[in-house]
């Protein structure tokens, strides 16, 4: 009974699934009308099986239906429909995991729309902030496309401006300045700027005090002045917040102690992270870097301009593969030709006796010595002589079609026909063993697309056709097989689109017989007259057209990806030591920036402007 309900169940569930009519079930056009039919059934009938498997299956189908809707709708920017759309697949369901996502998504969306709004009015004036606004969005949800696109558009944009690496210094030091020393203390050069610029230094202790500057800057901002002196001696800094900096020695253990790390995690959507892992160590020279296959994650762990170099490094890896679609059509054209002409004439000729027995052969003693014309047969055959009039020709195709899809660099396998089976036998200790193998006949394609950007491709194909020639039998009764093959390989190229022909593998036969009067039959004109002579003609041929169809080609990372400074040999980062364009700058500054800082008494005036 328990088994007949188990069926019973089962073909409702597949029926219903199928779209065919359950009992008690309306269908309707609008899917929720249809699951309020189905909530209601239920209701009025909790015991019955078929109305209650009615109700979750529609229950299913209808929260299926809402989080698709609303996933679409937040792809379209309809975050408050998206919203009612997921909030009303989990009062359905309040257990669903997508629908509970959906919803923390579209509460995210409207965060997003915030940050992405602000970062387009920005994204002109201030490139930077727009930038980081927009990598706020994408932490909250980082399969989100606007932000996604606003991401690539605002990196290319701070790439193309920045010119030394964004600080959160105070905008105000940013400001020009115009100064000169000569050949002046290090800690003398400091306090000047430290007036100036109301920047606070902090040295370390092992900040060499003999240390000297000299230094000549027009209209040239603070930040670039204090990097170009650290530079020229040596030194590094520490941002400990807008007005303060650190200054240390640019050793290895001091850069150890003083700079921080950052720690940054790649989700690799196409790249393999065990060759991603191999190039940040060789170009970036990240030593701690750690890899998980099953989820396609990256971590680093470096500076924050390696990270930076890294970030483009990846960017310009992690690309989705170029695919190709081959319409394949394989041609076997089959022809043949028989002619058979002549007058055929009996090969044999027989005569036998008879007597009143009726029997052929055997007579009596007195019928053979009477034995005349009446008593002798003579076979001729039936019919005595035949003329062939014939010729016969034919012509077949055996058509196959396949389409395949296949990555770029990827080989596509195209089999089709049978897998005979050869069975073998070993004997080992007097125990007979056999074992079954498989070989494959018919036809089998082996397709390799290479793909570059100007859309070319280059196919490698493999093309063989195999038949069965002949069965033979083995003494101990086993069935072995002979198998003819043709076999093609070649490498081409193709444009998108264009059909490529493979043909010439042909395979002939012929075949004649005579058949006449001995002497005859042999002369060069007579022959046709006294025999009959028959020629055989059979020819095979196979053609392959091949057409490559680009469906998806590698897309081309932006300039500001591809080609980058990376900085010099002794350190990696994407913002070099540099100074500002003086057009940037004073465009920036306005009208204060033409006023010439006035250092304190004891250093040199600065230059005029």
């Amino acid at each position: 009974m328990k088994s007949r309900l188990q069926f019973s169940l089962a073909a409702l569930a597949a029926s219903m699934l199928a779209g065919c009519a359950l009992p008690g079930v309306t269908p309707t056009p609008d899917p929720g009308a249809s699951f309020a039919q189905a909530a209601a059934r239920a209701a009025q009938a909790p015991d019955s099986t078929a109305t209650q498997l009615a109700f979750q299956v529609e229950r299913e189908r209808r929260v299926q239906m809402l989080v698709q809707q609303g996933t679409a709708q937040l792809e379209r920017d309809l975050i408050d429909d998206a919203a009612l759309s997921f909030a009303e697949a989990i009062s359905i369901d309040p257990g669903n995991a997508r629908a509970r996502e959906g919803e923390e998504r579209a509460a995210a969306a409207r965060q997003i729309a915030a940050l992405l709004a602000r970062a387009r009015e920005t994204a002109r004036s201030d490139p930077a902030g727009a930038f980081a606004q927009v990598e706020k969005a994408l932490t909250l949800d980082p399969r989100h496309l606007g932000a996604r696109a606003l991401y690539k558009e605002t990196a290319a944009m701070v790439a193309a401006a920045r010119s030394q690496p964004a600080s959160s210094l105070a905008a105000s030091l940013r400001q020009p300045i115009s100064v000169q020393f000569r050949d002046q203390p290090l800690a003398s050069v400091l306090t000047t700027i430290s007036t100036l610029s109301r920047l606070n230094f902090v040295l370390d202790k092992d900040v060499p005090q003999d240390l000297r500057a000299t230094v000549s800057a027009k209209e040239t901002s603070v930040e670039a002045v204090v990097d170009l002196i650290l530079a020229t001696n040596n030194l590094d800094r520490k941002l400990l917040n807008d007005t303060t900096l650190l200054i240390y020695p640019k050793v290895a253990d001091k850069v150890q102690q003083y700079r921080d790390l950052t720690t940054r995690t790649f989700y690799l959507n196409n790249a393999d992270p065990k060759q991603v892992m191999g190039m940040l160590k060789q170009i970036v020279k990240t030593k701690d870097v750690y890899i998980d296959e099953r989820l396609g994650m990256l971590v680093i762990r470096d500076t924050p301009e390696a990270v930076a170099v890294a970030e483009r490094l990846v960017e310009a890896h992690d690309l989705p593969q170029s695919e190709v679609m081959f319409d394949v059509q394989v041609l076997e054209v089959n022809s043949n030709s028989e002619l058979n002409l002549g007058i055929r004439y009996p090969s044999s000729v027989s005569a036998s006796v008879s007597g009143a027995a009726k029997l052929p052969g055997v007579v009596t003693w007195n019928e053979l010595r009477n034995l005349n014309g009446d008593n002798i047969g003579v076979n001729l055959g039936d019919p005595v002589v035949t003329a062939n009039l014939a010729r016969q020709s034919g012509q077949g195709e055996l058509l196959a079609n396949p389409r395949i899809r296949v990555k770029n660099r990827e080989k596509a396998k195209i089999m089709i026909g049978d897998r005979l089976p050869v069975v073998t036998t070993v004997n080992g200790n007097g125990v007979v063993t056999e074992s079954v193998s498989y070989q494959d006949v018919g036809l089998q394609l082996d397709v390799t697309p290479t793909l570059t950007q100007d859309g070319e491709i280059g196919v490698k194909v493999s093309l063989e056709v195999s038949n069965v020639v002949n069965t033979i039998k083995t003494q101990t009764g086993l069935m072995a097989y002979q198998i003819g093959t043709r076999k093609a390989e070649t490498n081409m190229t193709a444009r998108d689109g264009e059909t490529q022909v493979l043909a010439g593998l042909l395979q002939r036969s012929e075949q004649g017989n005579g058949h006449g009067i001995p002497g005859l039959s042999e002369l060069p004109v007579l022959d046709r007259i006294f025999g009959t002579r028959s020629k055989k003609e059979a020819s095979t041929e196979l053609v392959l057209l091949i057409t490559p169809r680009i469906v998806r080609n590698l897309p081309t990372p932006a300039s500001h990806v591809t080609r980058f400074n990376s900085g010099p040999l002794s350190q990696i980062t994407t913002a070099p030591l540099a100074l500002e364009p003086s057009a940037a700058r004073s465009r920036r500054a306005g009208p204060r920036a033409s006023r010439p800082a006035t250092p304190p008494a004891g250093a040199e005036a600065p230059a005029a402007p």
